[in-house]
């Protein structure tokens, strides 16, 4: 895959973001530029402008479930300066075209994290993580007519209730949130809410997240564990990144050349590994 470039120009890739079903694909470059990628299509392995996202630094995006091949239908998209947009891309000849943008909030601080649970074809929970807190908003979408393409989180978080947890002690350098949807658990997990790992200054936060009944509401996590940095890898250096990733069972988490594997549900290391040095994206 590459990017579209003038002949000598370099461009220095920031974030890559892909969808649940690996079909949608979005890079954004440290300039602001956004390209987009059909990931199942061989003949196109160039990535295709999106200027109506130019210059917008993007740091997570809340895919849409429902989305297909053709279309993310409504996504959320968390950029640097606290702000979360709104917009449709419709793909057609592998070309990307955003019928509309839209800023729905602007929380002040970059946006790491973001993800869209559906709890009812009316109501969503946004899950929005920024260095120091995790909250989560439960309300309703905007209603429209039939079959019309317009924002549907106009006014949803004005309207939501919310609930918010956030970190007490020191300030995380480096951040990193994954959020495993409901619907990708597994009956033998036990898993019947979203699940998070949350990468905070005091070590690694994971458990289970709760819709917000009323605002305010300070019961969105349960069955919470945290695990500190130190115990899970030799030679910790808290100025460098830990990403994690999730599966039915397992937390994944790679800091350097160190990748380690936690049973989730006994939160037992089960697998340590030193691998060639990588330089993943921030």
């Amino acid at each position: 895959m590459e990017l579209q470039k003038k002949h000598g120009e370099n461009k220095k890739i920031s974030k890559i973001l892909l969808d649940m079903n690996g079909d949608h694909l979005l890079v954004n470059t440290e300039a602001g530029e956004v390209y987009y990628f059909a990931t199942r299509n061989n003949r196109t392995p160039r990535g295709r402008p999106v200027t109506r996202l130019n210059n917008i630094h993007i740091e997570s995006v809340a895919w849409n479930p429902d989305a297909t091949s053709q279309t993310t239908k409504e996504i959320l998209i968390g950029a640097k300066d606290g702000s979360i947009l709104e917009t449709y891309l419709e793909i057609s000849d592998h070309v990307p075209n955003a019928r509309y943008l839209r800023q729905v909030r602007n929380f002040g601080y970059p946006i790491i994290g973001l993800h869209i649970e559906k709890t009812s074809p009316d109501t969503r929970d946004v899950f929005i993580a920024t260095r120091t807190s995790l909250t989560v908003f439960s309300g309703k979408l905007a209603k429209r007519p039939h079959n019309d393409i317009a924002p549907l989180f106009s006014t949803f978080f004005d309207d939501a209730n919310s609930g918010q947890f956030q970190e007490l002690t020191g300030s995380t350098i480096n951040p990193k949130i994954a959020v495993l949807p409901q619907s990708a658990g597994d009956i033998r997990s036990g898993q019947v809410h979203p699940y998070f790992s949350w990468i905070t200054f005091l070590g690694l936060f994971h458990g289970n997240i709760h819709s917000a009944k009323s605002s305010g509401d300070d019961s969105i996590f349960s069955d919470t564990t945290l695990l500190p940095f130190a115990n899970l890898f030799s030679n910790y250096n808290q100025e460098k990144p830990v990403y994690p990733a999730l599966s039915q069972f397992h937390i994944l988490l790679l800091h350097e050349n160190q990748l380690v594997a936690i049973n989730r549900l006994n939160n037992r290391t089960i697998f340590k590994e030193t691998i060639s040095s990588v330089s993943p994206s921030q």
